[in-house]
């Protein structure tokens, strides 16, 4: 699956893993698929899949295709 979400809830190493993020205009509860990730708000995630409404993510492991769709030109 090759898809990204908005994290909306972040979550620190210190809390249980849970995050909350933004699909495709729906919140799921997610959860980190690397041990003790660390996810801070309004940051893109790659999902790795979902299944029973849990989205499993990872954090800075976006494809390039997704580096160049997510870039904005500045024109001044």
């Amino acid at each position: 699956m090759n898809r990204v979400a908005i994290v909306v809830e972040p979550v620190t190493k210190d809390q249980s893993g849970e995050i909350r993020v933004l699909v495709d205009q729906m919140v799921y509860k997610a959860k980190s698929a690397i041990p003790d990730g660390e996810f801070v708000q309004n940051e893109l995630v790659k999902i790795c899949h979902i299944e029973d409404d849990i989205a499993y993510c990872q954090r800075g492991m976006l494809d390039n295709q997704y580096d160049q769709d997510i870039k904005v030109s500045v024109v001044s």
